[in-house]
């Protein structure tokens, strides 16, 4: 996954899918497709989804950080949704990009809409696409390369 990945190998992807917007010239098929940050936002977070619910190998799904009991019990829990997960915190931006800690931050700024009530990521990956193209078209910050000021 390239989702965080820096500006310099992320614009040739960029640059080839404007290349092949311009060949393919038919707006009905390239009107609804999505920037690239988006897509890599919202497979980010169905992979993040898929570890988050066990949906992996033991090793993986050890890595996601519980939330702190306090959070769900107290004050803290009308500001979070009941899957927030305590963030990994680091002075690099190096690891601030990595895929755990750039898409814990995409989860817990998520609604609690977006996840349905059993394990089901057909369900999920419609929610999220729906409420980043919603973000993107009343020009919120809908992906993390936003963030950081990358396409």
């Amino acid at each position: 996954m390239l989702a965080g990945a820096p500006l310099y190998q992320l614009l040739p992807f960029h640059r080839i899918q404007k290349r092949a917007v311009r060949l393919v010239d038919n707006p009905k098929l390239t009107c609804s497709l999505e920037s690239l940050g988006h897509r890599r936002d919202v497979s980010s977070l169905c992979v993040f989804y898929r570890l988050y619910n066990g949906e992996c190998a033991e090793e993986l799904f050890a890595l996601i950080p519980p939330s702190l009991f306090s959070d769900r019990t107290s004050r803290g829990r009308n500001k979070f949704h009941p899957h927030h997960l305590d963030a990994w915190y680091s002075s690099t931006v190096r690891n601030t990009r990595s895929f755990l800690p750039r898409t814990c931050k995409l989860w817990n700024n998520l609604p609690s809409d977006v996840f349905p009530q059993k394990y089901n990521l057909g369900i999920f990956k419609g929610r999220i696409n729906k409420f980043l193209e919603s973000r993107q078209r009343i020009g919120g910050s809908s992906s993390a390369a936003d963030v950081y000021g990358r396409p």
